[in-house]
């Protein structure tokens, strides 16, 4: 299905949108309260009425805010992935395509072209309705920005028609009855997601004015070519290298007879890649990434153009470390992380657990996030055992500890470090996050949020790892509860942190998270993580509370994922969050002037 979307969908500005006071700022670096500062409160109310600027669209919804080389490393050994459509492998094309499954382009300029001019940001900050769809809910967004080209954004999301409101409550036989999952005690899911194609999906959006407007692309034909079983797709990574060549991946599931004998969460499935050169126009199926499914996460380096996705989930999934999605994959017990790289997302790296040879009895890069630029990779992950932190961190690092790592060589080897954290601290599990200077080689900067939730702690490394400043501070309440952060790299080296506050505005009597509404916040670096702008509030209206629906498994982490930001080098923030103001969970998304966030 293509359609249209013409902006922003228009809602009432939510009355009992709280402003923040100045009193609760907290200034990265410093710890001195915003009137210590001089400095007026960055909230933001809404104006009485949507205003209209030649540069903004009619129907988004405003406020007011201050305007404002070449791969030098050589390719580490690569294997080809099997083609299943004739058991071969895949012919070595110029650009990685398959035509078996491409979609045929539309009849335009390519999205990808060097000569672009930035159309002009909106002066005000706008928050536009991406999915515009109430009959699935989505979640897990991600966002990329063509680094050619900052008019054209793509937008990637997760979708299911499982856990809609229509599904509750679930009609036994039909795709919303909810059955069990094999093993895992108590989780359940829709019948649907194993018996109807689309149930549960991926969706994708592109825009070529530079996130004012949104077309949804027809991927639905986009699975392995003779495979089309293969009919499940989850959440994933997307990125653009410099070329403009944009690479999904996702969990490409093959059910099997998950309905009636249910033994695993995912029977089979591996992390599957689709690939555009056209500036997500069209898109063609070219690979599975060998890792497998759960979790992935992905990136680019924008240096080398190599694509890396990590994935797999220990303790759950039963797969072997080469997935595929069929069902002949090999079996085993999933003990790690893996992690494979791409120069065309055909022909990948032999897949390498990030706890490396060996280390994989310390099972253990949980939900590893991973960045590269110049070369160099990096992974991040939390481990809380001594042994495990002796192992990847040496003899100073104690638990619970961070550990560092970076490969030249996409995992084969790997040269291990510890973030240097205060005794006794202890991160959110899923809030350890990443970012890779393109334009300084060895600088990477590390972003923590707390085990409460109440604060970042940023560390930078500007020698890969063996040495580190910080932790910088970041928060815009330490009162408040934060959760599903991203952070995003420019291609000129500037750093970003986005992330969500659950706020007691409209929240019920007793109301904990994840069943509470949240704003969406964010801070930009020019200095790659050693000062922070003053967090700016990107949301317009508080989401209201995610629902607690009995039927939902997920409900307990209320709105299914992470969230997402992209940075374009011309002035450009983009920020795209799960959002439930249009009564379903949707998919918002703001494009900020780099000149709104204050110094």
């Amino acid at each position: 299905m293509n359609r249209k979307m013409t902006t922003a969908m228009v809602f009432a500005c939510l009355g009992a949108m709280v402003a923040c006071d100045s009193s609760d700022m907290v200034i990265a670096s410093t710890g001195v309260s915003a009137p210590e500062q001089g400095m007026p409160s960055p909230a933001v109310s809404p104006p009485a009425a949507p205003t209209t600027e030649p540069d903004q669209p009619a129907s988004a919804i405003s406020v007011d805010s201050e305007p404002s080389g070449p791969p030098r490393m050589g390719a580490p050994a690569t294997r080809a992935m099997p083609d299943m459509k004739s058991g071969g492998d895949l012919p070595d094309t110029t650009d990685g395509q398959t035509d078996a499954s491409a979609i045929e382009p539309a009849a335009s300029d390519a999205g990808a072209a060097a000569d672009h001019q930035p159309i002009p940001l909106p002066s005000e900050i706008t928050n536009v309705d991406v999915t515009q769809d109430t009959t699935r809910r989505f979640g897990a967004p991600h966002v990329a920005v063509n680094p050619s080209d900052p008019n054209n954004i793509v937008v990637l999301a997760s979708s299911n028609l499982g856990y809609t409101r229509a599904c509750v409550p679930p009609t036994r036989g039909s795709d919303c009855e909810m059955i069990p999952v094999g093993e895992i005690p108590l989780l359940t899911q829709p019948r649907g997601f194993a018996r109807t194609p689309g149930f549960m999906d991926i969706g994708v959006f592109v825009s070529f004015d530079r996130g004012q407007t949104f077309e949804q692309i027809d991927i639905a034909d986009l699975v392995p070519p003779g495979h089309p079983e293969v009919r499940a797709r989850g959440e994933g990574p997307i990125a653009a290298t410099m070329d403009g060549t944009f690479y999904i991946g996702f969990n490409a599931i093959n059910w099997g007879n998950w309905e009636s004998e249910p033994r695993s969460f995912f029977p089979n499935g591996g992390v599957g890649v689709i690939k555009s050169t056209d500036g997500g126009r069209s898109w063609q199926w070219v690979s599975y990434s060998g890792t497998p499914a759960d979790w992935p996460y992905g990136g680019a380096d924008l240096v080398t153009g190599r694509f890396y996705v990590t994935s797999g989930l220990a303790g759950i999934s039963n797969l072997g470390p080469r997935s595929t999605g069929l069902p002949d994959s090999p079996p085993g017990q999933i003990t790690d992380r893996w992690i494979s790289s791409t120069l065309d997302g055909t022909t990948w790296t032999e897949p390498q657990p990030l706890g490396g040879p060996n280390g994989r009895g310390h099972m253990g890069a949980n939900h590893s996030s991973v960045a590269a630029a110049n070369g160099t990779m990096a992974t991040l992950f939390l481990k809380t055992d001594r042994a495990g932190c002796t192992f990847f961190g040496g003899s100073s690092a104690r638990p619970p500890c961070v550990v560092f790592q970076t490969s030249t060589d996409s995992g084969a080897t790997w040269s291990r470090h510890h973030v240097p954290t205060p005794t006794g601290f202890t991160p959110a599990a899923l809030s350890v996050l990443l970012g890779a200077d393109p334009t300084r080689e060895g600088h990477f900067t590390v972003v923590l949020l707390d085990e409460s939730g109440a604060e970042f702690s940023v560390y930078k490394t500007k020698d890969a790892g063996v040495s580190w400043t910080g932790p910088v501070k970041v928060t815009e309440d330490p009162a408040k509860t934060h959760f599903a952060p991203f952070v995003a790299n420019s291609p000129n080296g500037e750093f970003g942190i986005m992330w969500r506050s659950y706020e007691r505005d409209m929240a019920g009597l007793g109301a904990r998270p994840p069943f509470m509404p949240y704003s969406v916040w964010a801070v930009i670096s020019r200095d790659g993580g050693e000062t922070f702008s003053r967090p700016l509030r990107v949301s317009l209206a508080n989401s209201p509370s995610p629902p607690n629906d009995p039927s939902d498994s997920f409900s307990i982490i209320g709105d299914h994922g992470p969230s997402g930001m992209a940075m374009d080098g011309d002035g450009g923030v983009y920020v795209v969050w799960a959002d439930w103001t249009p009564g379903e969970r949707a998919i918002f998304f703001s494009a900020i002037r780099a000149e709104a966030f204050e110094f």
